[in-house]
């Protein structure tokens, strides 16, 4: 399984457009459309965020306001020293783990988590990507090196790609409700697939042209968790 990066969020509340039948009442996303993400681009000194968005966002994580400037200077200097990648993805869970120690005073709560993506899809993903997009996600998966040991697999999700590192989760487009109807496949714990063979049949369903999904390049990868401590 090749790593697509590493990112630090929480579990969240099933959204209330999903299907409660479906969908847990706690689930885990890689997609920012759907849960907050420490770090992303409110951390970078040049993005165009003002300093009380920056505020409300480092809060999120309870990021004292006193340590949000220095959180910044740490964040820009990863972003160049290749340790950290645009929006959100950090390039190792060690580079992660030394983030929130250093900034969050409370972690029980987080969730680092590792993207895989499996070898024979790396070409592919690529592909659609263009050679232009230099995406955290894109300069891990280029790299080729696959996923770090020590992870927690904690199931498949289908994530939608867009240039410059945007992730859409299919539960963000309902997609749910017609696996369930069209291919008999349902979401397990955390809101994930429990197995490759269902994700890569939903991939296929979307990219068909059989459910509404937005327009991204979508594919299936393997979440798995990493411990903080």
């Amino acid at each position: 399984m090749v790593a697509a990066g590493y990112i630090v969020t929480r579990r969240i509340q099933r959204p209330a457009y999903s299907d409660a039948s479906l969908v847990p009442s706690r689930l885990i996303t890689a997609s920012e459309c759907m849960a907050d993400m420490f770090p992303s681009l409110w951390a970078l000194r040049w993005t165009a965020f003002s300093e009380d968005e920056r505020a409300v966002e480092a809060a999120k994580f309870g990021v004292a306001p006193d340590d949000l400037p220095r959180l910044i200077e740490y964040m820009s200097r990863a972003l160049d020293q290749r340790e950290f990648g645009w929006p959100c993805v950090w390039f190792s869970s060690e580079a992660a783990i030394a983030a929130i120690k250093e900034f969050v005073p409370a972690f029980d709560k987080l969730v680092l988590m590792g993207l895989g993506l499996p070898r024979d899809l790396v070409g592919d993903f690529l592909a659609r990507a263009t050679p232009e997009d230099h995406s955290g996600m894109c300069t891990m998966l280029r790299t080729g090196n696959s996923m770090a040991s020590g992870g927690k697999p904690l199931g498949w999700e289908i994530l939608g790609y867009e240039f410059g590192g945007g992730l859409h989760s299919w539960l963000c487009n309902s997609v749910e409700k017609e696996a369930s109807l069209q291919l008999g496949i349902r979401p397990g714990g955390n809101g994930l697939l429990v197995c490759e063979h269902d994700a890569r049949s939903v991939v296929e369903m979307i990219r068909r042209g059989a459910v509404g999904a937005e327009p991204a390049a979508w594919f299936s990868f393997l979440l798995a968790e990493y411990n903080i401590e």
